[in-house]
């Protein structure tokens, strides 16, 4: 019985000790991790980061955006767009960057101090995204889709096999397509 006890001990012993020192690795990791620094102004009474010159977009070109993105995660994917044009170069590095970084596949985040710009301007112009849940669901997950998405180019042609799998009857030009050209 003794030695049953004393086997319970060590294993607890050597448990406690992972663990603190599984505690102290995280206390490095969170201390070394990249704070977004912007500067902050008061907005309303609320405490808001303000937004640099170089970045600051205006009210009308803010509704313009708002009009033809139709939601909020269009309309952060297409700030996404704007802030980071070195994404969409030649090289088309956005395969390489999601939000928050990680993953399976090891991606890299996005600048933080440009994603607190595009959160603010959704939140400005989406009020429903202010809580955190929502913001992650509706905008996150559209911006990474926006950065993994091949561009339009190089999709499958699915409508035309979706046409030749389901041909409208009575549609008169559907007769001079020719589907073995696709």
């Amino acid at each position: 019985m003794n030695r049953k006890n004393d086997t319970v001990l060590r294993r607890l012993t050597d448990l406690e000790v992972m663990c603190t020192r599984l505690a102290r690795q995280q206390d490095q990791i969170l201390a070394g991790q990249h704070r977004p620094t912007i500067p902050a102004a008061v907005v309303d009474d609320q405490q808001v980061p303000a937004i640099p010159d170089l970045y600051n977009i205006p009210n009308e070109e803010l509704t313009r955006i708002k009009v033809s993105a139709k939601s909020s995660g269009n309309f952060a994917a297409a700030l996404t767009k704007r802030f980071f044009p070195e994404l969409y170069g030649m090289d088309n590095l956005r395969y390489f960057y999601n939000w928050n970084g990680g993953g399976k596949h090891g991606k890299r985040e996005l600048d933080p101090a440009r994603r607190e710009i595009i959160r603010q301007f959704t939140v400005r112009m989406y009020p429903e995204v202010r809580q955190e849940d929502i913001f992650r669901t509706n905008v996150i997950n559209a911006v990474n889709e926006m950065l993994r998405r091949q561009p339009k180019k190089q999709r499958p042609a699915l409508a035309a096999v979706q046409i030749e799998n389901n041909p409208p009857e009575a549609d008169t030009h559907y007769q001079e397509l020719d589907f073995n050209a696709l």
